[in-house]
């Protein structure tokens, strides 16, 4: 839509797409009763995003805040994939909607194998 105010156009397009945070837990090697030890936030994780095909349509690399930033991508159903050569942190498949003019927002969590 346009947005018109004292001579200024601005043309605003909506984004469709997602933006994904990776959290891994648990962190620490011995959680005591009463103590908490939230999963973390996690940089450098790759995430394949692949479409109803099974071809892969973009690798996502989270940032040091363990998001990804919003991910430009058309309408429809992907799956999202952990790809890496290590073993940890473990990270299911998720599958996930992409609607028309939003951003979709996905938390995926892995575990980090301590125990």
């Amino acid at each position: 839509f346009l947005i018109q105010s004292h001579e200024l156009l601005i043309h605003y397009q909506k984004v469709t797409g997602i933006e994904m945070t990776v959290l891994v837990g648990p962190v620490c090697p011995v959680i005591r009763e009463g103590e908490e030890c939230p999963d973390r936030p996690t940089a450098g994780v790759k995430l394949g995003v692949y479409d109803t095909t099974g071809k892969l349509v973009k690798i996502i690399t989270t940032e040091p805040s363990g998001c990804t930033g919003i991910v430009p991508l058309i309408p429809g159903l992907y799956t999202i994939k952990h790809i890496s050569e290590s073993r940890y942190p473990v990270i299911g498949d998720n599958l996930v909607e992409i609607v028309a003019n939003e951003v979709t927002r996905l938390t995926v969590r892995g575990d980090s194998g301590i125990r």
